[in-house]
C-alpha cells in the first residue's frame, strides 16, 4: 500500500514538473515584438544583411527568423545582432571611404 502511494506522488510530482517546465523557461527569457506595425528595426536589420556578405551573421539569421517563424525575438539575441551590427558597421566604414 506504501508503494502505491509513494508511486502516485512520485508520478505527480512529475506531471507537475513536466507541466510547468516549459513554462519556467519561457518566463526565464525577455522577448521583443519586432513586426513593422510598430518598429522599423527588420527594416534596418534587412538593409543591413544586404550589405553583409556572412550569409551565418546574426544579422542574416534574425532576418530569416523574424521572416520565417515568429516577430517575437529573444531580448538577448537582438542586443547580440545590433551589437554584430554596430561592429560590422565599424569595421566597413573604413572600407567604404577608400572607395
Amino acid at each position: 500500500m506504501q508503494t502505491i502511494v509513494h508511486s502516485r506522488i512520485l508520478s505527480s510530482l512529475i506531471f507537475v514538473f513536466l507541466l510547468f517546465m516549459p513554462f519556467a523557461s519561457i518566463a526565464d527569457a525577455a522577448y521583443v515584438y519586432c513586426g513593422a506595425d510598430r518598429s522599423n528595426i527588420m527594416e534596418v536589420i534587412s538593409q543591413l544583411s544586404d550589405l553583409d556578405n556572412n550569409g551565418n551573421s546574426p544579422l542574416h539569421r534574425l532576418q530569416e527568423y523574424v521572416t520565417n517563424e515568429s516577430c517575437m525575438v529573444e531580448y538577448e539575441a537582438l542586443v547580440e545582432t545590433l551589437a554584430y551590427a554596430e561592429q560590422f558597421l565599424q569595421k566597413n566604414k573604413h572600407s567604404s571611404k577608400n572607395k
